[in-house]
């Protein structure tokens, strides 16, 4: 977050730098988690939220916005829920049937 923005709007913007949207519906926050982060050396606080896209998105993004991130591009691809023991440790631990149940109770699935 940057210094004048609230939760939202820095959600709004992350959005667009990272994904090339900002045509997003919260559905509902799941939750706040605080851990220190090694490669960083310090103690961050993520807030998670299941969103809904209101457009279809690119498979390829390059990254908007400003800083060594900028111009990377991002491979976007779908992952089973068998495939989640791959997920850095910092996001694998929450994404469970208990925290995210819309995401392991699709029909079809």
């Amino acid at each position: 977050m940057d210094a004048e923005e609230d939760l939202l709007r820095a959600l709004q913007r992350e959005l667009y730098e990272e994904a090339g949207s900002n045509k997003f519906r919260v559905l509902r926050k799941l939750g706040i988690h605080t851990y220190y982060k090694p490669d960083v050396w310090k103690h961050v606080e993520r807030h998670d939220y299941l969103l809904l896209s209101m457009r279809t998105l690119p498979d390829r993004f390059p990254i908007q916005g400003q800083g060594n991130d900028a111009g990377l591009v991002f491979d976007y691809f779908w992952i089973s829920p068998e495939d989640l023991v791959q997920l850095d440790w910092e996001f694998k631990e929450p994404i469970t049937p208990e925290y995210i149940p819309e995401l392991f109770n699709r029909p079809g699935t």
